[in-house]
Parts: structure tokens; C-alpha cells; sequence
């Protein structure tokens, strides 16, 4: 069976209605992160700060899928039909492709999560430490590892036989299956299991010992974001988390759920819309959080009232 036969329509669902939504999402999403990476490199100073480094990875994350991924992704949902690639083989390749980048992407992404769990634990409770280690090479370094890591184990399984993968169309166009790859399932669940694991320890170590030293923070803290005036247990990285699972969590749970019971395609086509808000929930969590991002929107959002208000009282006085 070819490529196009294995076509199978949407069903019920409404694909240019999806498309736009996820069109909007990606918009806004697009703005936003563009935004905050924009104020990052402006503000040099924070540069040198580890949290500022895991942040900006997680951004560029979010901007990767958003241009290279989500573009052509909304396109062929549009569009109810796989239409890049002028020939079969074409067409896998561009299937398998665009599924890589979104592979690796949302783990990379879960990845950073848990960097940014190991360093506010590290910052939270033995502050002197993190000061002394936690230096913005040294955390350039570790996220460049993790980057390499996130690619490796999603461009391993490209490199198998073609005929290892199906491809199947339901609430979305273009699923590339993996058949019989035992080895690579086992990687891939033992990666997220090792990653949530991190999280789930570091999370409850740093919530058990935070009261005891958060008083202490002041000495060495600056202007972290762990430390900022919002420093609060939940704070930036439980925001982030809550944000995160409401993205991934439904996702999760039909999966789960089909492996016993049907799940009509609209739930899977809501889960897809509800993850890809996660591309505006995090530049937003990150604004409202780190102090070099809030300042400047403040300091922005001041300038354009001074220039408005100059503005008007040219209008009303002018010049004779």
C-alpha cells in the first residue's frame, strides 16, 4: 500500500477549524517567546547566570518547533492530506522528518525541565554551592550535552530500515509508528522514566529543606529568579511544571486510556491544541518570574506612557 492509500480521513473533526486555532496559538506563541529571547539578549547581565541559560534553551525549544515543526504541520491538518513530497518516498521523508523535530523538541524540552529542577534544588538549598559550581559555562556546557543527548536519541531510530515504521493518519496527518524497534522503545521509556524520576526527587528534596534555608538566600542570591520578590515554593519552576503537565498529561492519559477503551479522534486532536499552548504559557511564565524580563517590560511599558503622555500635550499645546 502506498503512502497516499494509507490515507485515512479526519473524520468527524473540522481540519481547517483545528489548523486555526493552532495557527493562532502559534502566532501568539511566536511573539511571545521572540519577546522574551529578545529582552535575554539585551540584557547581558543576566548572561551569566545559570537559570537565564536553562530558560533561553527552553525558549529556543519552544521557537524551533514553532517555525520548523508547527508551520507545516497546520498546513496539512489544514488541508486534511499529507502534501509535501512530491513521490512516496518523498513524503516519509518529510513525514519522518517533521516528527523528528517535534520528537526531539518536546523531549528536550522535559529534559530542561529537569535541569532547571537540579538547579533551583542546587540554589535553594545549598546556595554557597551553587554559587561556587553553577557558573554560566559550566551550565552552558551541561544544556549543550543535553541538546547533543535530546537529538542522538531521536536520530538513532532514522537511520533503521524505512520499512520499521508505519504511517498512520487519525486526528492528525502523518504519524510515523515505529514497528518493531523493542531497543528504541526501551531507550525512549527509560529516558522519561530517568527524567520525571530526577524531577519527582529533586522537587520533594527542595520542598522538605527550603524552609530551613530560605531565609538565608539573601547573601548570595542577587537578583535570581529563584530569589526574586515572587520567590515562592511553587515560584517559576512549579508554574512551569503545572504548565507543562496540563500540555503533556492529556496526551499521556489517552494513550493510556486507548489501550483499553476506544477514544474518539477529537479528544486526540484537543490534546494536540492543548500542548501547543504551552508555546505562550511559558514565555509568560518566564516574563512574570525573572526579574530582568519584568523590569524591562516595566521600564518599556513607563517610556511608552512618558511618549504618549508628550504626545498629548503637544497635540494640546502647540508650538505658535
Amino acid at each position: 500500500m502506498s503512502f497516499n492509500d494509507s490515507f485515512i480521513a479526519m473524520g468527524t473533526i473540522n481540519g481547517p477549524a483545528v489548523a486555526t486555532v493552532l495557527a493562532i496559538e502559534g502566532l501568539i506563541g511566536f511573539i511571545a517567546n521572540i519577546i522574551v529571547l529578545g529582552i535575554t539578549i539585551y540584557r547581558k547581565k543576566s548572561w551569566k547566570q545559570s537559570s537565564t541559560i536553562i530558560f533561553t534553551s527552553i525558549i529556543l525549544a519552544h521557537l524551533i518547533m514553532i517555525i520548523m515543526f508547527l508551520p507545516l504541520f497546520v498546513i496539512a491538518i489544514g488541508a486534511e492530506e499529507w502534501i509535501f513530497g512530491s513521490d512516496d518516498m518523498q513524503k516519509r521523508q518529510m513525514c519522518l522528518f517533521l516528527n523528528f523535530v517535534e520528537w526531539t523538541m518536546k523531549l528536550l524540552i522535559q529534559i530542561m525541565i529537569a535541569e532547571v529542577s537540579f538547579d533551583r534544588f542546587l540554589f535553594l538549598y545549598k546556595p554557597h554551592h551553587h554559587k561556587k559550581y553553577m557558573r554560566w559555562w559550566v551550565t552552558l556546557t551541561l544544556t549543550t550535552v543535553l541538546w547533543i543527548v535530546a537529538i542522538i536519541l531521536n536520530v538513532l531510530p532514522l537511520f533503521v530500515d524505512d520499512n520499521d515504521f508505519s504511517y498512520i493518519f487519525t486526528y492528525r496527518p502523518c504519524i510515523p509508528r515505529r514497528q518493531v524497534s523493542s531497543y528504541y522503545f526501551l531507550v525512549d521509556l527509560a529516558s522519561y522514566i530517568l527524567i520525571y524520576v530526577f524531577i519527582f526527587i529533586t522537587s520533594v528534596w527542595t520542598l522538605c529543606f527550603t524552609y530551613r534555608f530560605i531565609h538565608n538566600l539573601s547573601e548570595v542570591a542577587g537578583e535570581s529568579v529563584y530569589a526574586s520578590k515572587k520567590k515562592r515554593l511553587f515560584g517559576i519552576f512549579g508554574s512551569m511544571l503545572l504548565a507543562y503537565f496540563i500540555g503533556f498529561a492529556p496526551f499521556t492519559i489517552a494513550i493510556i486510556i486507548r489501550s483499553f477503551y476506544g477514544v474518539p479522534i477529537e479528544v486526540f486532536a484537543t490534546t494536540e491544541v492543548t500542548f501547543q499552548m504551552t508555546h505562550i504559557a511559558t514565555p509568560l511564565i518566564q516574563s512574570y518570574f525573572r526579574p530582568e524580563i519584568t523590569n524591562t517590560l516595566i521600564s518599556f511599558k513607563a517610556f511608552l506612557r512618558q511618549k504618549i503622555h508628550s504626545a498629548r500635550y503637544d497635540v494640546r499645546n502647540p508650538e505658535i
